[in-house]
This record gives structure tokens, C-alpha cells and sequence, in this order.
């Protein structure tokens, strides 16, 4: 069938080549992820928490995610739709907060309904929220958010 595997092409050369679910799940570059609009984060692991969290340092910063992991160095997928933005430091469970200014808001296409959050924390993250909620949380470039990631939102592989 046509369109079965997808070749990304970097600066004239195949960054990676495979089926969009295997791109989504598994980008090898920075390039792969920011097409497939993902965050993609490298680090190794440093320590495993009681209740099954395991930390990894990204060397920008620690992200706490749930479950054991074998290898000792990893790739985090993060789609920006897992990450919650808010204006004021969350209270409850949240295992990974990250606070920084708004860096840029990029309306996604066709209508602009959904707006990408790019955000300056450590480590860098985008957030993808909608229109109406960047209207509500008066979001703008420069704007100080806090933004959270459950432990169960990353995707991990070597």
C-alpha cells in the first residue's frame, strides 16, 4: 500500500526511515521528533524511586518516569498534548514541573484552534493547548508557566 513507510529527509540525507506509528513512537533525531511534533529528550538514568518512578537526568534538568528502566541511557518522547500548563505553581501529584517563560505561540494549522507552547524550561518543552485556553490564561511571549508531566506521559527507547 502506498504511504506504508515514511523517509525523513535532514539536509539532503535520510535522518530515519519507517512506518509513522514506529516515527512517532521511536524519533532518532531532534529534526524526527520536531516533524512528528514530539519533544524528544536523551538522558540517563541516575536512580529508581520507591513505587516504581525512575529518574533520568537529561542534563538540562531530572524527569521522573513511571516504570523500571533497563538501560542505562534513554530517548523520552513527550507529546505536547501530555503536558499541562498553568500560571501559578500546581499543588497535587504532578511528578515533573517545569517552569520557564513562554518563548513563542504558534497557532497550528488549518484554523488555529490548537496553539503550540514553546516554553524555555529546563529542559525545553512544548506544550500543544487550545486557543481558548491560551485566551483564558492570558498566555503570552514572556509570560513565567509552570508546565507538568505525568510520570506515565514519556515514551521510553534506546
Amino acid at each position: 500500500m502506498f504511504g506504508d513507510r515514511i523517509a525523513v529527509v535532514d539536509g539532503g540525507r535520510i535522518a530515519q526511515t519507517g512506518a509513522r506509528d514506529d516515527l512517532l513512537r521511536h524519533p532518532r533525531t531532534q529534526y524526527v521528533a520536531h516533524l512528528m511534533g514530539l519533544n524528544l529528550v536523551q538522558g540517563r538514568v541516575v536512580s529508581s524511586e520507591p513505587g516504581g518512578i525512575t529518574v533520568i537526568d537529561t542534563g538540562n534538568g531530572r524527569i521522573r518516569i513511571a516504570g523500571r528502566v533497563e538501560e542505562p541511557e534513554v530517548f523520552l518522547a513527550i507529546d505536547p498534548r501530555e503536558v499541562t500548563l498553568h500560571t501559578v505553581p500546581p499543588s497535587g501529584s504532578a511528578q515533573n514541573v517545569f517552569a520557564g517563560p513562554i518563548i513563542e505561540l504558534v497557532p497550528e494549522p488549518p484554523f488555529g484552534d490548537r496553539v503550540r507552547v514553546v516554553l524555555g524550561t529546563t529542559p525545553p518543552i512544548v506544550a500543544e493547548i487550545t486557543a481558548r485556553a491560551v485566551a483564558s490564561m492570558d498566555l503570552r511571549e514572556g509570560a513565567l508557566v509552570y508546565a507538568t508531566v505525568k510520570a506515565t506521559a514519556p515514551h521510553t527507547f534506546t
